[in-house]
Formats: C-alpha cells, sequence, structure tokens
C-alpha cells in the first residue's frame, strides 16, 4: 500500500493562507475581550488622554480647515511657553501638543477619528469601543508582521510560535483598550524588521527593482520610528549594520548604493514635514520628539524619593535635559554605591512585570500568574538567542537584530521605567522565544524541558512576590543577627539563579563555550539585579501580621519623651493597615479606651484632592475600593486618652461579628536592623530623649507609578527616613493560642521587631476644635435593618432613603458622617458605587452639592455571604454656614462602565443589602496639614 501523498499546491495555498489565519485569530481573541469580557472604558487614561485629545485636534484642523494653508496655520498654534517642554504639558495648543506626543500615533487617532465621525466628541468614554477596534485592529496586523518576520529568520514553526505568544500575550490583548503609543510602536518596529528582512532576501534572490520599494519604505518606516520613539533612533541603523555589513552584500555595490540612495529618499520624504513644522513653531530644525526628557531624567533619579514619581511633585524639576544630567552627577557624588544600585533596581522595575496597570483578569487568569508567562517568554528568550549564535549567518544575523530591538529598551531604565515602556520590546522577545522552542527536539517528551519549565514556573512566581527568605532563617538564627540573614538571604537566590541558568544549559544541545559563557554571564548580571534588590529594598525589612479571626489581634506601648510640652487637643494613632475591602474592622483602644472610625491620613489632610482624584481613577478601574491601597490609617485620640509619664497601651483586635465574612487585615511591622533598633524594642531599654531616623513609607506622599505600574505594587508610598521620638515596644500578637511575644506573626518563619504603630501630634493650628464636644460614637441619623434587594432593571431600589436625611445645620470643618451596611452579592462579584450625596443652601440661597471622591465607584465582593461596608468622610467646608442640609444613600448594583458595555447583563445585575445606619460625628477630627515629622512619636 502506497504512503499517502501530499497535494503540493494544496500546501502552497496553506502556506499562503497562514498570515490571514494569524490575523483572523489574533484579532477574534482582542474583540472577543474587549467586546464580551471587558467592564472597563479606559481609552483616555493617563497620557492615553494626551494623544487621543491631540488626534482629535489634528482632525479638526483637517476637517475644519478652509484651504491648504488655512491647515499650516491651524497646525502651527502654540503658546508662548518653551514649545516641547515641562510647561506645555497641560497645554491644549495643536503645535504644543504634536511636539510632545510626536506625529505619528497622533495621526492615527486623527484618522479614527475622521472615519468614525466622531471628530468633535467630547466623551471619550462613550466611543471606547471604537478605539479599541482600531487598536485590536493595528495589533493584528502586529501578529501577522511577527509571523512574517518569523518565518524569514527561523522558519515557518518559530513564525507560528512567535505569532502564537504575541496574539496571547495579556498586555497586548488588554491595553488595546488604552491609547498609549506603544501597541503603535512595535507595529512600526516589526513592520520595519519586515522589510529590512524582505530587502535581505531581494539581495539574495537578485530582485532589484522589488528591493529598492522595499528599502524607499524602510527609510520612511525608520523615520516614522524616530518621531514615534526618538530614544530608538540607532536602532534602524543597528539593524543595518548588522543585516548588511557581510561578505554577500559588501560584493555588490551597485546592490548597496542604489538602496541606500532609497533608504535616503523615503526617510527624507517623511522627515522634511516635520523639519517644516519644527522650524515654524520653535525656531529651530529638531529631527526628532521632544516628550521633555529632562522630566522622566529628573523624577527617575532621586535617591531622597528612590526614583519615584511623587505627588506632591518634587521641588526643582527641569525643564531642560541638561539640568537633569547635572542633578545625576550631584546624586551620584552623594552616594556612588546607592545610586548605581537604583540604577540597577530600576531594571526589574522596567523587565519584571506583564504591562497591566489595573491587575485586570486575562481570561480568567490573574495578573499574577501574567508577570510568570511574562518572565518565562524572556527566558525562552535568552534560550532561543543563545542557541541561534550555533546556526547558519542568517539567523545568527537576524538574532543579534531581535536581540539588540529588545535589549537597547534598557536604557528606559536611566529615566523612571514603567512596565509600559518594555512592551514594545516583547514581539521580538517572542521572536528569539519561539527560536528556542523551534530548536527543541520533541520538548514534551524531553526531560530536561519540564524541569526548566516547572522550576521557572515556581521561581519566577517567588520572585515576583517578593519572597523572602529572611523570616525562614530567623527560625533558626539569632535575633540580633541580621546582617547574617540578610546575606544568606541574597546567597540564597544567587544560587537559585545559578540553578536556571544551569538548567538552561542542560537544555542546549552540545552547547560551545561561548554559549555556556553567555548563560553564565546572564545570570551573574541578574543576580546582581537581585542583589541590588535586596541590599537597597527599603521593604526589605517589613513583615505583616494577618488578623482573620475572632480574638485575633496585636497590641504594643508607645512611650512618649518625658520633655513633651503643649499637646494639642487631638493627636493621632498612626497604623500602617491593609485590608481588601472598605476600612479595617477592627477595634482599636489607647490605655483600654476605645477610638471612633479610622480614615486614611491623606483623606484627613486638608488639599490633597491629588490623592483622592488619583486613587478614585484607579479604584474605578481595578474594581476596587480606592481604600483598600496599603495606607497609614489614622485614628483621632483626645489627649486625655494619653499618659506622658507611663506607656500608652495599643490595642488592635478584629471586629469579627457572627454570619459576616471578614475582610482580613495586614498590620505591618519592621525588623531591628540595627543596633540601636534593637536596643530600643528590648523591655527595659531607656526612654531615648533624642530624635531617631526611621526608614518607613511616607506619611504625606504617594507613588501612582510605586503603587500600580511596576512590579513592584506593594505600595504606594514611598519610603523617607522619618526623624520621630519616644519609642515603640513591647509588641504582643494575640491568637487563639495565647499572647506570643517572640514571633509577632503567623506568618511561616519568625517576625519580630515592632509594629508600625505611631502618635502624631499635630501642632494647634485648629482653634474651632473643641474637645469637650469630640466623642467616638456617632449620632445616629438613619437606619434600616431590613433585607433590601437592589435591581439593575428598577433604579428605585437603588435609592435606600424614601426622603432625604436630615443633618444638622452649619457644621463645622471638624464635622464628619459615617456610612454602615451589609452587603450580599447574587451572582456577579463586581457591583457599582456606593454613594452618600449630600445637598445644602447656603447663605445666598444657591444650592451645594457633594459626593465623597474617596467613596468607591466600584468594588468587589469575594465572599458569597454578607459582607461588612463603612465609610467615613468630612463635611465639606464649603457647607460649614449652610443650612437644609439633606442626605440621599444610593447604592448600584453595577458599574456605570458594564451598564454602558453590557446593559442587557447590567439591568438584571441584583445585590442585597441590610442594617444601613447613616450616622454623624459633630467633633470628629480638623483638616490635617501636612505631617510635620517633629510632632511624629
Amino acid at each position: 500500500m502506497k504512503a499517502p501523498q501530499l497535494d503540493t499546491k494544496c500546501l502552497q495555498r496553506f502556506e499562503k493562507l497562514l498570515p490571514l489565519f494569524v490575523f483572523l485569530f489574533s484579532l477574534a481573541i482582542r474583540l472577543f475581550f474587549d467586546l464580551n469580557k471587558s467592564d472597563q472604558r479606559l481609552c483616555s487614561f493617563g497620557d492615553g488622554y494626551f494623544f487621543l485629545k491631540t488626534g482629535q485636534e489634528l482632525a479638526k484642523a483637517l476637517v475644519g480647515c478652509a484651504s491648504f494653508s488655512d491647515f499650516l496655520i491651524k497646525l502651527t498654534v502654540h503658546t508662548s511657553e518653551v514649545a516641547g517642554g515641562v510647561a506645555t504639558f497641560g497645554s491644549g495648543a495643536l503645535g504644543d501638543r504634536l511636539l510632545l506626543d510626536g506625529p505619528v500615533y497622533t495621526s492615527f487617532l486623527a484618522l479614527v477619528h475622521i472615519l468614525s465621525g466622531i471628530v468633535t466628541t467630547t466623551d471619550y468614554a462613550n466611543n471606547s469601543r471604537i478605539f479599541s477596534v482600531a487598536n485590536s485592529i493595528i495589533d493584528a496586523f502586529s501578529c501577522v508582521l511577527v509571523f512574517l518576520c518569523g518565518r524569514m529568520a527561523f522558519g515557518r514553526k518559530a513564525g507560528l510560535i512567535a505569532a502564537l505568544l504575541l496574539s496571547i500575550y495579556p498586555a497586548s490583548v488588554l491595553n488595546t483598550r488604552l491609547c498609549y503609543g506603544e501597541l503603535f510602536t512595535y507595529f512600526l518596529f516589526l513592520l520595519w524588521s519586515t522589510l529590512a528582512l524582505g530587502l535581505n532576501d531581494c539581495l539574495e534572490r537578485a530582485k532589484p527593482v522589488l528591493g529598492t520599494v522595499y528599502a524607499t519604505v524602510l527609510g520612511a518606516v525608520s523615520v516614522l520610528i524616530l518621531l514615534a520613539k526618538s530614544l530608538f533612533a540607532p536602532l534602524p541603523v543597528i539593524g543595518l549594520l548588522v543585516l548588511f555589513t557581510r561578505k554577500e552584500t559588501v560584493s555588490k555595490p551597485k546592490f548597496l548604493g542604489v538602496n541606500a540612495a532609497a533608504i535616503i529618499t523615503g526617510a527624507v520624504i517623511v522627515m522634511a514635514p516635520w523639519l517644516w513644522f519644527t522650524h515654524e513653531v520653535t525656531g529651530k530644525f529638531t529631527p526628532w520628539v521632544n516628550r521633555a526628557p529632562g522630566y522622566n531624567l529628573f523624577v527617575g533619579n532621586q535617591l531622597y524619593t528612590d526614583g519615584w514619581r511623587t505627588w506632591p511633585a518634587q521641588d526643582g524639576i527641569p525643564n531642560e535635559a541638561g539640568v537633569a544630567l547635572k542633578s545625576l552627577g550631584h546624586n551620584f557624588s552623594e552616594d556612588p554605591l546607592q545610586f548605581s544600585a537604583l540604577q540597577l533596581r530600576k531594571v526589574s522595575r522596567l523587565w519584571g512585570g506583564v504591562w497591566n496597570d489595573f491587575q485586570h483578569r486575562f481570561f480568567g487568569i490573574g495578573w499574577q500568574v501574567q508577570n510568570v508567562f511574562h518572565d518565562m517568554i524572556l527566558a525562552f528568550a535568552v534560550l532561543g538567542f543563545i542557541v541561534s549564535l550555533k546556526a547558519s549567518e542568517a539567523v545568527r544575523r537576524s538574532s543579534i537584530v531581535f536581540a539588540a530591538f529588545a535589549a537597547f529598551h534598557s536604557l528606559y531604565a536611566g529615566f523612571e521605567p514603567v512596565a509600559r515602556y518594555a512592551i514594545s520590546a516583547m514581539p521580538f522577545a517572542c521572536l528569539l522565544a519561539a527560536n528556542g522552542l523551534a530548536g527543541l527536539t520533541n520538548p514534551l517528551r524531553d526531560r530536561r524541558f519540564y524541569v526548566l519549565l516547572i522550576f521557572s514556573i515556581v521561581f519566577f512566581t517567588a520572585l515576583d512576590r517578593h519572597f523572602s527568605f529572611i523570616p525562614q532563617l530567623f527560625a533558626v538564627l539569632p535575633t540580633d543577627m541580621w546582617t547574617a540573614a540578610a546575606l544568606l538571604d541574597g546567597a540564597i537566590w544567587i544560587a537559585l539563579w545559578m540553578v536556571l541558568a544551569f538548567f538552561l544549559v542542560q537544555l542546549i544541545d552540545a552547547p560551545t563555550r561561548f554559549q555556556r559563557g553567555l548563560v553564565w554571564t546572564s545570570a551573574i548580571t541578574l543576580s546582581t539585579v537581585s542583589i541590588a534588590n535586596l541590599v537597597y529594598d527599603p521593604a526589605r525589612a517589613e513583615w505583616s501580621a494577618e488578623l482573620k479571626r475572632s480574638g485575633e489581634g496585636v497590641s504594643a506601648d508607645i512611650i512618649l519623651p518625658s520633655d513633651l510640652k503643649n499637646p494639642p487637643p487631638l493627636a493621632y494613632l498612626l497604623v500602617d493597615m491593609q485590608t481588601v475591602i472598605a476600612a479595617p474592622q477592627v477595634t482599636v483602644t489607647v490605655n483600654e479606651k476605645i477610638l471612633g472610625a479610622p480614615l486614611p491620613v491623606l483623606q484627613l489632610m486638608k488639599n490633597r484632592s491629588d490623592a483622592s482624584e488619583i486613587f478614585a481613577l484607579q479604584g474605578q478601574a481595578m474594581m476596587v475600593d480606592p481604600r483598600s491601597y496599603r495606607s497609614w490609617w489614622a485614628f483621632p485620640v483626645p489627649i486625655t486618652y494619653l499618659s506622658p509619664s507611663s506607656p500608652n497601651k495599643i490595642s488592635i483586635l478584629a471586629k469579627v461579628r457572627d454570619g459576616i465574612a471578614f475582610s482580613p487585615v495586614k498590620i505591618f511591622g519592621t525588623y531591628p536592623t540595627t543596633e540601636e533598633e534593637m536596643e530600643s524594642v528590648r523591655e527595659h531599654a531607656g526612654v531615648p530623649q533624642g530624635v531617631r531616623s526611621i526608614c518607613m513609607p511616607s506619611i504625606n506622599k504617594f507613588s501612582w507609578v510605586k503603587g500600580f505600574v511596576t512590579i513592584d505594587r506593594r505600595d504606594p508610598r514611598p519610603y523617607e527616613d522619618l526623624k520621630v521620638r519616644g519609642l515603640v515596644r513591647n509588641c504582643e500578637l494575640h491568637t487563639r493560642r495565647g499572647v506570643m511575644t517572640a514571633d509577632l506573626s503567623e506568618r511561616a518563619g519568625r517576625q519580630f521587631g515592632s509594629y508600625r504603630v505611631r502618635l502624631y501630634m499635630p501642632p494647634n493650628k485648629t482653634p474651632e476644635f473643641d474637645l469637650n464636644k469630640w466623642s467616638a460614637q456617632s449620632e445616629n441619623l438613619f437606619v434600616k435593618d431590613e433585607e433590601m434587594v437592589i435591581s439593575g432593571g428598577d433604579p428605585s431600589t437603588m435609592s435606600l432613603t424614601a426622603a432625604p436625611i436630615a443633618l444638622p445645620p452649619s457644621p463645622t470643618s471638624s464635622a464628619f458622617y459615617s456610612l454602615d451596611c451589609e452587603l450580599q452579592r447574587v451572582k456577579q462579584k463586581n457591583i457599582g458605587a456606593i454613594t452618600v450625596a449630600l445637598t445644602a443652601v447656603d447663605e445666598r440661597g444657591a444650592e451645594l452639592k457633594y459626593s465623597s471622591p474617596w467613596a468607591p465607584t466600584s468594588l468587589t465582593l469575594d465572599s458569597k455571604g454578607w459582607q461588612k461596608f463603612s465609610f467615613t468622610d468630612r463635611v465639606p467646608e464649603t457647607f460649614k454656614n449652610a443650612h437644609d442640609i439633606k442626605a440621599s444613600i444610593m447604592l448600584s448594583p453595577f458599574a456605570a462602565d458594564r451598564l454602558f458595555l453590557h446593559k442587557k447583563n447590567a439591568l438584571r445585575d441584583c445585590l442585597k443589602v441590610r442594617n444601613v445606619n447613616l450616622s454623624f460625628y459633630s467633633q470628629y477630627a480638623p483638616p490635617l496639614f501636612p505631617i510635620d515629622e517633629a510632632y511624629l512619636y
């Protein structure tokens, strides 16, 4: 019997259709996720807003111009500020915006505006799907280009694997909803790579006419890359040198000359209009886009903020990159080791995690697993590059180009790196990883492959979660051996990197000495980055105790200095705490006197709309309570509760009720890392009268970048060296088994030292506060115990009050209201906003309205049972002399974006609520000014 014959023509037709299949597969994944799975309309978030606005203004200029000369006039409108500088960041003038945002991606968005007929829209959210579809189409073409690059460089199998990796790479799918320029940038990179490999093919097959066409377009795309991301200006030159400086091309000078001229011609055609534009706006010919690099260069290299951009912003941010470079020199001379370590640590901030600013799930896969998948691609990319070094010269040169394009992104580490900046390298990582995987012989039957796979998953999971061996080491080491524990922790991580390198070498068939050396060099480099993170990470010495059950709690003594003078009427207990939903459900006492409801310290502060707006936007995007991020929680404490002459006993106990799901509360602590800190926590230590410097999370500042857009993500607060007086000691952990003093957490290993609790006694700048009227108990204004069902299809059920609730007139700036209730989900985990809407009439008879920006616009209820929710906020100062103050309580079973994107499902959503209680504090806490560390104990 003859073996079946394959139809060659059929195979050829299938080969030609492969790019179409890749495009449809990639587009289907993106559209299905965006149109069916996504509950967010986020296209204008962050820098995306500026790109959209620039695109819209460009579209208006194109559509609304009477003639070409009129269009040129509109194009060059700009402000009188330094064009392209920090001062023009918020400018809406088209000339300013094009200088900052560039003409490439904004032109694409202008085209989308024109084709979709939304040139004059003022609501990007309602048109988010238009931009999502447009970005998805471009990204699907990118997947096709990855396939073509992989096929030309490594073969069809590698091309298909690379296209599959990019098609399912979470960041590429999730971020088509956001109108940033990174996805379009890697589309240009892949287009350039496809054209360059095609030009190389024309050289080998002697197709001069087609080669000239490729070369002309290649020159144009090279300039588009320059104008999209000017940092990448050298890459096209590097790529051309690597691909075409070999014997076969050098021996054909005529071919090189013609195509070099074609490349220059294509580049000039694109560059000439930009040079004209920059000269008209700035008076200078500028062949790049100046997106104020001095800003990111400055904020990303300040040692006192650990390289994080903070709010409030740092002082002295320069407009010129030259000034920023001088500040780098000053920082380096101040502490060369710390500055060098910061540069290494920023490498992990750039490469260490997937771009997923809002921690969204990808077809049910959490962001931590997405991080591991991202790391695995990078690991196999290293394998693919090293394997290619033994292949043919063409494969080797293609691999070098791809590796250079990816590695060049590490220059971002010199600025303020975020995970978003690395995504334009990931298609090339996918290509190299695909080459490594395609080169394996029967990997599914190779035990070495499974060993590497399993070890890598475990290793990267631990690495991404910032796992520390220090608690386990202290289970056997004495408590005064912090340095030894830290060194052993570092040694273990170095050993793990070496084990990973060993498994990689084992997977390479007959590796050469150079290949082995490259693997070990990579492992040593990455170990150095890990050591820099371990040694200089301010959070390395911290741990947490988690309260989960009834009877669990922590306690500590705060000892005030004996020379305390003129204390204010109201102090604040500050606790570094975190919980998932609402305020921490804890009972806190000071010297056995119960305190009232806690609030994030930034919420208590005066004029901190920056915090409320940023956390509210982040909470809406993540569908979590904006108070669920790590922060300092403040409990008002009357000065009469405190004792300056004896230890002040602080007790924090879990407030657990039967039948109510309890959201665990984390309370953070720190190991003593110096002899002075060790001495301060000993039971019979003396009370220091002077000032001590303690490294702990900032109380006044926060960093959105630190909290959400890098691999760090543990805490949105940068660490600071704060000067404090007094001390915290005699810390205890209360569990069902009893009181523990040697180990202050039930987590694995041993945690000791002190809980992060402090007393703050602000200068008395609030004379209107009356301590005699203060009470930890609020006055009930509205109580409704019965269970209610909130239906998405019946708006009348969303109002929890039949009539507005009256509040006392003329409240002081220390007046607060508090809402408590119990929630239970019916089907979906995510619910909508819980709002207390206040209205009033001012002295002139005008109506006042207020809804707290700290109130959650959406929540995630993880438990199927009843969950406690509480929210407390200040009555706004604009209501100070108002009358007829009324409150209405609204509760929605769906977020606003869900109603727009999935209306039928939203109308079927339901939610249960009971035990609703709105209460009022006439005197609770005056507005706080920024925390002055001179009054911190």
